[in-house]
């Protein structure tokens, strides 16, 4: 009994400072955690490549990968190239060689396989910041003439602005060649926003403008057709506008603008038989899309989503999750059914066999049924990142 009582009496002496010792290492932790956290923001703001806490390099593999996914088996993966730096871009010479754009702002060859140690030349200025940097890369249709090549790039404009920019320059050898703007976009404040180029079949180019990443419907540039952030536009091979843009002669709306509504389209193909162009919008967390884009539509953005902002607070939720949570748009029929393969799972219709809600111009009125886009459903947290389209025959689905 006495024993007992003596190991009682010691475990009350030392058990405070025990209880002392945990919330002082629980503390030190937790500073720590928020030190290192500010310190990769401060890293990531001055352009530095920050990877996130918890998720291990993984190394190419040096045999082929076969995968099996939902729609499609046994997908051969084979590593083409080593050595790049967040590739972002990439379009087929004639003769296989391939270019690919690095987003901080070089133009790399790659030659049967082997990445040319040396980039190319010409490339402009670009601000590489954050997702921020150098885009797309696209041929000219008439390559084999004019040896043209578009490159799309975030712009600096003095120490703190920047644009969205679209050049291109005849390609010699291993340097581009008089090389002059094609369009740039007029800047909204912001200096993140993808930019992806395709030219369509008809050889007029389309180019996607993001960077409307705010969800007050008021004030999202998305929703103003003023500005061209948040949209997706249609221009010549020169920058000029086609006089049969939806908005030409419309006062307050940009002659440039084919489709509004955008937050931040990454992906951009043309279906292979009617020529009309689908994309894939990187939305928040839950609202990725792929839409066929029709001229003058608006797709939405920020006033219809199924996203759910990242830090969202109560008014973004009332918006985004709750007012608007039955809006959808669907994917409209085509003329003979394809293949569209996307970077991610198959599209799902959240109400199949069900009408949903449009966006029957540029306005965003839920008052109408039109069809417009398809959600793109996630799994395990990703994005839709591109989408491409090939012929099938007329059975598949």
């Amino acid at each position: 009994m006495g024993r007992r009582s003596a190991a009682r009496r010691r475990l009350a002496h030392w058990l405070p400072l025990a209880v002392a010792l945990v919330i002082i290492s629980m503390v030190t932790a937790a500073a720590a955690q928020q030190r290192q956290g500010a310190a990769r923001r401060r890293r990531a703001d001055q352009g530095e490549r920050v990877r996130p806490p918890g998720l291990p390099r993984v190394a190419l593999p040096d045999e082929p990968l076969i995968l099996n996914t939902h729609e499609i088996e046994q997908i051969r993966v084979v590593v083409v190239t080593r050595g790049l730096s967040h590739p972002w871009g990439m379009a087929f010479l004639p003769g296989g060689d391939i270019l690919v754009t690095e987003r901080a702002g070089t133009l790399r060859m790659i030659r049967d396989g082997v990445l040319d140690p040396e980039p190319i030349e010409g490339v402009p200025e670009v601000l590489a910041r954050g997702l921020s940097g150098l885009m797309d890369v696209a041929l000219h249709p008439e390559f084999v003439q004019n040896r043209l090549v578009y490159l799309s790039y975030t712009r600096p404009l003095g120490e703190r602005e920047a644009t969205v920019a679209l050049i291109r320059g005849r390609l010699d050898g291993m340097a581009l060649r008089d090389v002059e703007d094609v369009f740039v976009a007029e800047p909204w404040g912001g200096s993140t926003a993808s930019a992806r180029i395709g030219f369509a079949p008809d050889g007029l180019l389309c180019l996607t403008i993001g960077g409307s990443f705010g969800t007050d419907p008021n004030s999202a540039p998305a929703q103003d057709p003023n500005s061209h952030a948040g949209k997706l536009l249609r221009l010549r091979d020169d920058g000029s506008v086609p006089e049969d843009n939806p908005f030409v002669g419309r006062e307050g709306y940009k002659p440039e603008i084919f489709s509004m509504g955008h937050r931040n389209q990454q992906g951009l193909a043309f279906h292979p038989e009617t020529g009309v162009p689908w994309a894939t919008e990187h939305a928040v967390q839950g609202g990725d899309e792929l839409n066929v884009i029709e001229p003058g539509k608006n797709y939405g953005w920020p006033v219809v989503s199924y996203g759910r902002q990242y830090r969202w607070t109560a008014g973004d939720r009332a918006v985004l999750g709750g007012r608007y949570a039955g809006a959808a748009r669907v994917l409209g029929a085509v003329d003979r059914p394809f293949r569209s393969h996307l970077l991610h799972r198959r599209p799902v219709s959240p109400v199949e066999g069900q009408p949903v809600r449009g966006l029957p111009d540029d306005r965003p009125d839920r008052s109408h049924w039109t069809r417009g886009a398809d959600r793109i459903q996630r799994e395990r947290g990703g994005n839709c990142a591109g989408v491409a389209a090939d012929r099938a025959p007329a059975t598949d689905t």
